[in-house]
């Protein structure tokens, strides 16, 4: 048989088995990459960029370990170190308080992070989770399609993402077309892997393949794949049932980190569900199955909270809209608004219901109802702040001047009829943090008289108020004036380091108040029990407060399909509790405990007397607040997702640069070694293989006795991590085959040395797949014998070298 008879088989056999790997490893990349890409494009939390990087940092890094010939064991701990030097570098400068935590605590936060961050409230969190997630899904992907070439295997975690994904969205207008790619990409990887397989038994079987097999076969894959997207596009839905709630039970994380609220604690039996309700009772496990409640477009710089009750009354550490009574000249009220829309209150800020003008600011919004948004019983008003005017005819309840001069405040507005659209006004507090330490503790009679009671009733009360100022003592420490120490309450609830916020917190002990066991014990609950332990503690410090019952702001409709205000969508998961208190000459100021990572320290005022460059935005500048001794401050510019002023510690950096260095470096040799031009640069990379065995080539020394001593030194199949010293063979027997490779090398090369008609095709072809054979290898190689000298598993003097001869 002539050489020119095999050049079709060569043709066939050599090239496309390099390109059929790297199709595959790159379609594997793009289907993970689009996976990720759905999943920011459902906008679960921001920063998900990270996600995105890690997995493909995951394909690209399990691919080079898949190609390494090493064994599962090795890639399977490998794997998770490579992938923490790529996770932990793209979310630490996010991580709460990063900058005061030790190793131990950076290392227990990422670890609970990892194992439950999917199922718990908070944005980082909820990052870090999804970033393992990617990580294990682009691992098991690429080692599943390139290492054992298994294509659906290596498809089905990203379609359990994508299917995931889909069902909990808040909207597929944004998924589609990422979902959409990422699918036919998963049917192309299919294909692929499948004619991967197969050119593999092909080979292994001497089987030639036809002229143009790989391109027809990739046609019909790719012509597969968009058929059945098409059919899966244009056939009807069998069903119209909520799959999504019959199978996901566990709090809903949807956009913008909805479910940061919730009063209905599950008291019934079994998990509630987070709607409104106007007490702010800590209870038991919530879900959160968000439904839309209303939408509003408002004048205000940004989104707003929403007011519906204010909880004065603290009883046996819970919050409640009255108390029985509030004597002292000062009683609740009833009073018909004016037709013309106006509350009437009392707005003179000298009787101390609200604040000067230059401390307040007035915001409309226009709300339109699209479900029960504040309850079953009488409909109630919703305000953007403290409740100024609304369009619907109704009663105000507050507490009363007892001069005919309307209402000091508004603690609820009972509406006549249940009106779907209406306008309400409303006064926000813009006072600077300056101007708030420097309100004094003047407190008007109805405020200091009956916003400042803890209201013991028993012996076991009066144990659980010592109890509250205690801490409050101990948290307020070094604090001259109730801002400072409001801050500083607020400061310690939102450090992550301690508490943690959650939709199931821990079982409260009996007769303890959950607010005490929160402090004390548990650390962890939704925002019922952040505001309540800010608002207890507060009044512990001599600060008269009062909770708020409402909505959150909600998300925003950002497709820009929209013109004019901008569009707010509430749902049930929204429903919020935070806390004010009262200082004089500004009224009620908010402050906002719950560090769920997406409710931020609310911004105050610039100080007037601190001129300002006029900019693009309107919104005030926050003036910084005290810092606790063990507790990182608030960062009042930050958002969902913001990133703190930490920086990555310069060891770790170090260790990272390390790593991609040494990835590189591994990199440029493989390609090396897997590339030899003429059996000259074959021999170079035997020596390179024998240097690190041990066994150097001498001067006088022919390829052929070289490769023999070197094959006597190559380690026994018998050394493995679990076989040891004369046990049995290991999983990977392959010591024969390399030396039955440098036999065949060395013999080629005495030929192509000596004789005159040189290497014909067919010997060129045997000494590439010999030197092939060994470079597949050499890890295993290499492994062995660090366990052979290191370990002390055996020798290459326990097995006996194949009978060679030169």
């Amino acid at each position: 048989m002539s050489a020119t008879t095999l050049r079709p088989r060569l043709g066939t056999l050599s090239p496309p088995r390099l390109r059929n790997v790297t199709v595959v490893s790159i379609a594997t990349l793009l289907m993970v990459a689009t996976t990720a890409w759905a999943v920011m494009s459902a906008g679960w939390v921001d920063g998900t960029g990270a996600v995105l990087v890690t997995a493909v940092a995951a394909v690209l890094e399990a691919t080079l370990i898949a190609r390494s010939s090493v064994g599962r064991v090795i890639a399977l701990l490998m794997l998770p170190v490579v992938g923490a030097l790529v996770v932990v570098p793209l979310t630490y400068g996010s991580m709460p308080g990063a900058d005061q935590l030790t190793l131990g605590t950076a290392t227990t936060q990422y670890l609970n992070a990892l194992t439950t961050g999917l199922f718990v409230q908070g944005d980082w969190p909820f990052l870090v989770g999804l970033c393992g997630v990617f990580w294990l899904v682009g691992s098991w992907a690429a080692w599943m399609a390139v290492r054992e070439q298994r294509g659906v295997l290596a498809v089905v975690p990203c379609f359990a993402v994508l299917a995931v994904n889909a069902l909990n969205a808040p909207s597929l207008h944004n998924v589609f077309v990422p979902e959409a790619v990422a699918v036919v990409l998963s049917l192309v990887v299919i294909g692929r892997v499948h004619l991967l397989a197969l050119s593999t038994r092909w080979r292994r079987s001497g089987v030639v393949a036809l002229p143009g097999t790989e391109r027809r076969f990739g046609r019909v894959t790719w012509a597969a794949a968009l058929v059945l997207l098409v059919l899966a596009l244009i056939a009807p839905p069998a069903s119209s049932r909520d799959v999504s709630g019959l199978f996901f039970h566990f709090g809903n994380n949807s956009a913008r980190r909805t479910g940061t609220g919730g009063t209905d604690g599950g008291n019934s039996g079994g998990p509630g569900q987070i709607r409104f309700d106007p007490a702010a009772v800590p209870g038991g496990p919530l879900q959160s199955s968000p439904v839309s409640v209303l939408s509003y477009t408002t004048d205000a710089e940004s989104a707003v909270y929403l007011r519906v009750v204010n909880d004065n009354f603290f009883s046996q550490g819970n919050w409640f809209p009255n108390g029985p009574n509030l004597g002292n000249g000062y009683g609740i009220a009833e009073a018909l608004a004016a037709n013309g829309g106006t509350i009437p209150r009392d707005r003179d800020p000298l009787a101390g219901g609200v604040g000067s003008a230059a401390g307040l600011k007035k915001v409309t919004t226009r709300i339109i109802l699209s479900g029960p948004a504040t309850g079953a019983g009488t409909p109630l008003g919703i305000f953007p702040g403290e409740p100024d005017t609304i369009t619907v005819p109704g009663n105000a309840v507050g507490v009363s001047t007892g001069k005919g001069t309307g209402l000091l405040t508004v603690d609820q507005y009972r509406m006549n009829s249940a009106s779907t659209l209406f306008t309400a006004t409303a006064m926000t507090a813009t006072a600077s943090a300056s101007q708030l330490r420097a309100a004094g503790t003047s407190y008007p009679g109805f405020v200091a008289q009956n916003y400042l009671g803890l209201n013991p009733v028993t012996a076991s009360d009066r144990a659980q108020v010592a109890t509250l100022v205690k801490i409050a003592q101990q948290w307020t420490l070094g604090a001259t004036n109730p801002y400072d120490a409001a801050a500083l309450i607020e400061s310690h609830l939102r450090d992550s380091t301690v508490f943690t916020y959650t939709l199931k917190p821990p079982a409260t002990r009996a007769g303890v108040w959950p607010v005490i066991d929160f402090l004390t014990r548990t650390h962890a609950g939704y925002c019922q029990y952040f505001a309540d332990a800010m608002g207890a503690l507060l009044r512990a410090s001599g600060i008269p407060t009062r909770l708020v019952s409402g909505y959150g702001p909600g998300t925003t409709d950002d497709n820009g399909s929209r013109t004019g205000p901008q569009l707010h969508t509430v749902t049930t998961s929204d429903a919020h509790v935070w806390v004010e208190a009262y200082f004089p000459g500004f009224g009620w100021v908010p402050f906002e405990p719950t560090p769920d990572g997406f409710y931020a320290p609310i911004v105050r005022g610039a100080d007037p007397a601190v001129p300002s460059t006029p900019s693009a935005s309107s919104s005030p500048t926050p003036e910084p607040t005290p810092k606790p001794a063990a507790t990182p401050p608030p960062d009042s510019n930050g958002g969902a997702g913001g990133v703190t002023g930490a920086t990555i510690p310069p060891g770790l950096l170090g260790g990272v640069l390390g790593v991609v260095a040494l990835l590189l470096a591994v990199v440029i040799l493989r390609r090396w070694l897997s590339r030899p031009g003429t059996l000259l640069g074959v021999w170079r990379r035997v020596a390179l293989l024998g240097a690190l065995l041990g066994v150097r080539r001498r001067s006088s020394e022919t390829y052929a006795a070289y490769a023999r001593r070197l094959g006597v030194a190559l380690p026994a199949d018998t050394v493995t991590l679990i076989h040891r010293d004369g046990g049995d063979v290991g999983p990977r027997p392959v010591r024969a085959r390399v030396v039955a490779a440098l036999e065949q090398i060395a013999d080629t090369s005495g030929k192509a040395e000596f004789s005159l008609s040189g290497l014909d095709e067919r010997e060129s072809v045997q000494w590439h797949r010999a030197w092939e054979r060994i470079r597949r290898v050499i890890p295993l190689l290499l492994w062995r014998t660090f366990l052979t000298r290191g370990l002390g598993r055996g020798s290459p003097a326990d097995a006996t070298a194949p009978a060679y001869s030169p």
